[in-house]
């Protein structure tokens, strides 16, 4: 089993239209929670997802 560095962490697949951003929050157990959302690459919708980031901690 891996050792926990990060309990929360966001992954990114950018693409040129669009950003895919994973969250993953693992707590003390050792279970993970998923959370997806997809965003547009125009500079609006890259702010909604520093606001999405920001309320997922």
């Amino acid at each position: 089993m891996m050792r926990l560095i990060y309990p929360i962490c966001c992954g990114l697949d950018v693409h040129k239209n669009v950003i895919v951003a994973t969250i993953v929050t693992t707590n003390g157990s050792g279970i993970s929670e998923y959370n997806q959302k997809s965003f547009s690459t125009i500079n609006s919708d890259i702010q909604k997802f520093h606001d999405w980031l920001i309320e997922n901690n």
